[in-house]
């Protein structure tokens, strides 16, 4: 769920990154909140990968569903608990080229990541006058 919000959140800022004009103050500024995003995106996403790679039967069971432990919980707390998950998390359901569904947003949130860093803070699109 948090690497779905995290890609959304980095689709966004690329979106008003590459809708928005700006000169290269501007131009840093969105590498910076790409940077951001992308970040959380690739921690979130290699957590994932490390609970699919522990050895069977010593990854927790996954607590109860995200809107459960939000009514229960304050939210630093359901972030700690979804981050320490495990069991059903730790299944591989789908993969391609061998690569599970979290491997591949962490290729694609590392990759995304350097892309939008050098086009915005390395190679900024100067704004005609």
């Amino acid at each position: 769920m948090f690497q779905r919000v995290c890609i959304a959140v980095l689709g966004i800022v690329f979106l008003f990154a590459g809708l928005h004009r700006v000169r290269y103050g501007g131009a840093i500024a969105y590498a910076v909140f790409i940077f951001v995003a992308a970040t959380a995106a690739t921690w979130v996403a290699a957590r994932h990968v490390w609970i699919q790679h522990q050895p069977p039967g010593t990854v927790p069971a996954c607590g109860a569903p995200l809107d459960s432990l939000l009514q229960m919980f304050p939210l630093l707390e359901v972030v700690r608990k979804v981050m320490t998950g495990g069991g059903e998390c730790a299944n591989v359901d789908w993969t391609l080229l061998g690569i599970s569904m979290p491997g591949w947003v962490l290729i694609s949130a590392v990759c995304l990541g350097l892309v939008g860093i050098l086009n915005n803070a390395v190679y900024p699109v100067r704004v005609r006058r």
